[in-house]
């Protein structure tokens, strides 16, 4: 504790003492006046903790020879005082720096006068000589002039609440003033800095503190009313900076407008809960009689007000608070308003009957008491899923007791969830026994070989039969049978595509107890078979058990012959079982030997030479593939010939030899042809791929397929072999840029030795710029050098190879499988995978080496700045580029490959000066302007891309708003058509409220449409993010609401803040279209559905009443009438 009460002040000591060369009594009795009292003999230890000495020195790796000579220089020519700033962020001031330099430093006159027309000598790394700041600069920073500070209209909402809070006026409102200082308020004007430097700790996620210009040389207090001229309105002139705001003011407005004080990139359950807690403690803070006088004040529809309630209300609801929540339902808070819940939306009735206890089920009756509706629907979802899926057993009875309907989805997830007499009541509740619902697993990947995966889908319908089956209880299975035992023969099954058979769930989900029941039951296991079959299921997933059981009561093993391959068969998964992967999925090996099993298929009389859509297309093709002896004599024996079209693999050494005695291994390498061997290459199987070098061997592989020699060499030099790969070039291929990628890979991933890679540049000629940027990408300077001296040129534009870029993760060095991904899209050079790398040296090597256009080290430029690699920087700085030039970059985390597109959101672009204005380096972007004629105004071309002047406002950072405005930036510059944004746009999305009006007042354009996709207006912006004031200051700038487009965009604007829960703002558009038609309230869905401006597929849904006739609907069509209620009604608003 003690410690972290020095850390809070050690930047203003460091100002002061070191920097302002204060004395220790000074700085001592500054400090006590702030409430921080500490001895001398305190401070002294405390000094010697941090390092902090009086009289030091300049350390050795300070060039103080050029220092001396720049110092001179400022103020010869130019007459400034010069202070150093060190990269470790040291700041040595004008007077500490010139008494440092004395008598150790000494420019003579000659050397001035002969070295006076010479350029200044390159700055070394880590320094910068700059004028020192201004008292005025340090102790708050205004970038805008006075003639810009704004006379506030005092229509927006928080200044009305401010008006209508001051206890000169109603007397019901100044008992709204708080009566102390409650642990949650914000400390503005407090003497505890413990507390400020919290409050600059949770502002900084609405404005980053990290890259603020002055972090170190401005004070506390400056830097909080600096993030607050940005964010709020002033009630009189420089209030901001006298810090007299009531602490709880700055609470309220920042609920009002509902700005995060965490960070909305990691939201959870404690972030949320902390935040709660806060609102919760601000509300009781007032007392009793306070908070009910603040209820009185609802029915005012002052918007601020009713955005605090909502918000309140959202908290409380979600700590189930059930004093608050009936005291707001009583002041008439619409219960059925939707509420956040880390990154989605709820009805308050399902969030309270999710959570088991007690004063949840108060707050639900609360809720039902005040009209909450039981039945209405949102995500598909009604109220009584979330009560089932947090198996709150009362909760449950209690909205049976409102009229609760209970679909069959629900019913299914009852089975799982909660105990057997609640499912009973569940089920007498349920009209519709007998009919089916959409049942989706999703996608699974099989696993049957090391080398190979199948993709099954289980997605169709089922029975509430089929949702016990998938729950594994027994108990529920028997009641289900019990109560309707003609759910064992759907009567509506032949009409439907994708029937999902309880058996097949049972299998799926590995309740092997259930499987025998069920069949004893009744339930046709030939129904279940539809694309894969009850015994392919069961093998897929590696259950020999369920296998035995299925055999036992007569399930079938080869389908209806049929002119159509079939995918697969029961047989075929069988060869493919893999021993070691069911092993390892399982946790014990399994109980039945699979040979044994392959041998009882054979006896029973499946078919052994037919052929399948799988790999590798036949029975005995498997076997060869999964190398097993046992199993290829077994079929061999049995009559099997068919190989299969897609044969390219032996499993091993053994069973070549095998298969060459039997005599079949010449027409197995005639179906393979050299894919055999490449894949013993690529598996790194080197005695069999020695083994099929032989010339009789080959001629047999190449006697009716061409030589793959691509395939061929990769492989090669992915075996690292030299041997291999000696052997391969003896076929006369020319060895290429992939061939020494595929050995470099191999060697970072799979440790290779370096002796194939030294044999393939014996051979090579020319220029292999995608191997000499992997060098790069992985840090490896001794291959980087290695290439270089056998004469590889880097030039040239790179390919990424099909397996995709990737090093070893340092957090997994010995896991091959684990590995960083490049997020580079489409390199243009080498430079920029060395960048992507971060390797300093084998960047040095290269500009030193060869001359690369100004384009290309402009590119790797911008992707230095945007990657963070900020030891680049200056190498690439010093020579010659073009700012303008775009480096790209892939936002997906999945790996690139060369034959997949990618689409265009997961591709952004951007300049030098876009990357510097993102990281918020201001020293950066005005070198780049005035060096290197940077285009301020260069277009945002990719996803989510900004113009520099849009990623200044979107980071809140007037001073760089300033900068790049001052050198003409377009403050209306059109968004990238992909989640792109304008200036002000972004301002209104984020709440920063003083630069919408800064940007309003010098000409943005409020109407500006949004991106094409994914985009919004200001006024959606700001609704769909409950800004509530910037939605007053836009509709005041002249925000078209009625027609000519403006119709839409409020119809988009209330819709978004009504789906996110921000109702009070969409109340405020509504006050500002009298003629609005409240049957025109519609709610946007979530996700890839949400309303964006310009979208051809917007999808909105109405808020509706589920049917009682509904539940009175006992066939088996209940479940698609009930699919079609809940889905989304298009509406075409575009």
């Amino acid at each position: 504790m003690a410690n972290n009460e020095w850390e809070i002040h050690k930047d203003e000591i460091e100002l002061l003492y070191i920097q302002q060369n204060k004395k220790l009594s000074e700085l001592t009795e500054h400090m006590s006046s702030k409430g921080f009292s500490k001895t001398k003999g305190q401070y002294e230890r405390q000094f010697a903790k941090w390092g902090f000495r009086k009289n030091s020195t300049l350390g050795r790796k300070i060039d103080g020879e050029w220092v001396g000579w720049r110092v001179d220089k400022r103020k010869r020519l130019e007459g400034k005082d010069s202070e150093l700033v060190v990269d470790d962020g040291a700041v040595w001031p004008a007077p500490k720096l010139r008494k440092m330099l004395q008598g150790k430093v000494f420019v003579s006159t000659y050397n001035r006068l002969s070295r006076a027309g010479e350029p200044s000598p390159p700055t070394p790394e880590g320094l910068q000589v700059r004028t020192p700041r201004s008292p005025s600069s340090q102790r708050l920073f205004d970038p805008f002039p006075a003639s810009t500070r704004f006379l506030w209209s005092q229509s927006l909402p928080w200044l009305r609440f401010c008006t209508l809070m001051q206890p000169e006026l109603e007397q019901e409102s100044a008992l709204l003033a708080p009566t102390g200082q409650p642990s949650w308020a914000l400390g503005i004007g407090l003497q505890s800095n413990a507390v400020k430097a919290k409050v600059m700790q949770l502002l900084g996620w609405i404005v980053p503190w990290k890259n603020l210009p002055h972090p170190l040389d401005t004070d506390i207090d400056s830097r909080i009313s600096a993030t607050l001229s940005v964010l709020m309105p002033e009630q009189f002139d420089e209030q901001h900076q006298q810090l007299s705001m009531n602490p709880i003011y700055l609470e309220l407005y920042i609920l009002s407008n509902n700005l995060q004080l965490h960070d909305t990139t990691r939201r959870s359950e404690a972030t949320i809960r902390s935040r709660d807690e806060r609102v919760i403690e601000m509300f009781r803070s007032l007392g009793r009689h306070k908070m009910k006088q603040f209820t009185n004040l609802l029915p005012r529809k002052e918007p601020t007000i009713e955005a605090i309630a909502e918000k309140l209300f959202a908290s409380a609801v979600r700590l189930s608070d059930v004093p608050i929540v009936k005291m707001l339902l009583e002041a008439r808070m619409d219960p059925d308003r939707l509420i956040e819940i880390y990154n989605s939306r709820v009805r308050p009735l399902a969030w309270a009957a999710h959570i088991e206890g007690d004063k949840s089920l108060k707050v639900m009756e609360a809720l039902l008491s005040h009209g909450a509706s039981v039945n209405k629907i949102y995500q598909r979802e009604p109220t009584i899923s979330a009560a089932i899926r947090g198996n709150n057993a009362n909760g449950i009875r209690l909205l049976l007791d409102h009229g609760s309907i209970v679909p069959l989805h629900c019913l299914a997830e009852a089975a799982r969830k909660v105990n057997l007499e609640v499912f009973k009541e569940l089920l007498g509740s349920c009209a519709n026994l007998l009919g089916l619902y959409k049942e989706s697993q999703g996608t699974v990947n099989y696993r049957h070989h090391r080398y190979f995966e199948t993709k099954i889908s289980f997605k169709g319908y089922t029975t509430i039969l089929g949702g016990a089956a998938k729950s594994g209880r027994l108990e529920i299975i028997n009641l289900i049978l019990t109560t309707c035992p003609t759910i064992i023969h759907p009567q509506s099954v032949g009409t439907l595509e994708g029937y999902l058979s309880p058996l097949t769930l049972a299998i799926e989900m590995k309740q092997t107890h259930c499987i025998e029941p069920l069949i004893l039951a009744g339930v046709d296991m030939e129904v279940a078979d539809d694309q894969v079959t009850l015994l392919e299921y069961a093998l897929m997933v590696h259950n020999l058990e369920a296998t035995q059981i299925l055999l036992k009561h007569g399930a079938r093993i080869n389908r209806p012959l049929a002119k159509c391959k079939f995918r697969s068969s029961a047989l075929h998964w069988a060869i493919l079982y893999d021993h070691d992967e069911a092993i390892e999925e399982l946790g014990q090996a399994p109980v039945i030997d699979h040979a044994q099993l392959i041998a009882q298929f054979i006896a029973l009389g499946a078919r052994l030479n037919d052929e399948y859509e799988s790999t590798p297309g036949a029975v005995l093709g498997a076997a060869i593939q999964m190398g097993d002896l046992r199993i290829i004599r077994m079929l061999l024996d049995a009559g099997a010939t068919v190989l299969g079209s897609k044969l390219e693999i032996i499993g091993s050494k053994e069973a070549a030899e095998y298969l060459n005695y039997r005599g079949v291994l010449q027409k197995v390498l005639q179906t393979g042809g050299t894919k055999i061997l490449s894949s013993a290459m690529f598996r790194r199987d080197l005695d069999l791929a020695r083994w099929l070098l032989q010339p009789e061997l080959l001629d047999a592989a190449t006697e009716s397929n061409e030589i793959d020699y691509p395939d061929l060499m990769n492989a090669a030099a992915a075996s690292g072999d030299a041997f291999l790969i000696e052997s391969i070039l003896n076929f006369g291929p020319r060895v290429t840029d992939a061939w020494l990628t595929q050995a470099l890979y191999y060697i970072e991933n799979e440790k290779c030795p370096t002796l194939g890679l030294r044999r393939l540049l014996e051979d090579f000629h020319g220029n292999a710029p995608t191997a000499v940027a992997f060098t790069g990408f992985i840090d490896r300077t001794d291959l980087l050098q290695l290439m270089l001296a056998a004469g590889v040129s880097p030039l040239g534009v790179p390919t990424m190879p099909e397996y995709g870029w990737r090093r070893r993760d340092p957090d997994y060095p010995d896991n091959p499988r684990i590995g960083i991904r490049v997020g580079i899209y489409m390199p243009q050079s080498a430079l920029e995978l060395v960048v992507e790398g971060d390797s300093k040296s084998c960047l040095k090597i290269l500009i030193e080496s060869y001359t690369w256009s100004p384009a290309l080290i402009g590119r790797a430029l911008a992707l230095a700045i945007y990657l963070g690699r900020k030891g680049l920087i200056e190498d690439l700085y010093r020579l010659d580029l073009d700012a303008n030039a775009e480096g790209s970059v892939c936002t997906s985390t999945l790996p690139l490959y060369t034959e997949e597109e990618i689409s265009e959101e997961e591709m952004g672009t951007f300049t030098s000066l876009q990357a510097a204005a993102s990281k918020q380096d201001i020293s950066l972007v005005q070198r780049l302007i005035n060096d290197k004629q940077a285009d301020v105004n260069y277009p945002a071309t990719g996803a989510r891309s900004r113009t520099a002047l849009q990623y200044a406002v979107e980071r809140g950072n007037k001073e760089l708003v300033r900068l790049l405005l001052d050198n003409d930036a377009n403050v209306n510059a059109p968004p990238a058509h992909y989640a792109g944004a304008t200036a002000l746009q972004l301002a209104a999305i984020k709440g920063y409220l003083s630069l919408a009006q800064y940007l309003i007042r010098i000409g943005a354009k409020v109407n500006a449409p949004g991106a094409e996709r994914k985009g919004r207006t200001a006024l959606e912006g700001a609704a769909q993010n409950g800004r509530i004031d910037m939605v007053q200051l836009l509709l005041e700038a002249g925000t078209s609401i009625r027609d000519d487009g403006g119709g839409l965009q409020c119809r988009r604007a209330i819709a978004l803040a009504n789906d996110h829960g921000h109702n009070a703002v969409a109340n405020l558009i509504k006050l500002h279209h009298p003629d609005w038609d409240e049957r025109s309230d519609w709610e946007v869905s979530d996700g890839s559905d949400a309303v964006t401006a310009g979208d051809k597929d917007v999808r909105i849904t109405e808020v509706r009443e589920c049917p009682r006739s509904l539940q009175e609907t006992s066939d088996a069509t209940r479940s698609d009438e009930w699919e079609r209620f809940i889905d989304w009604s298009p509406l075409n608003i575009c």
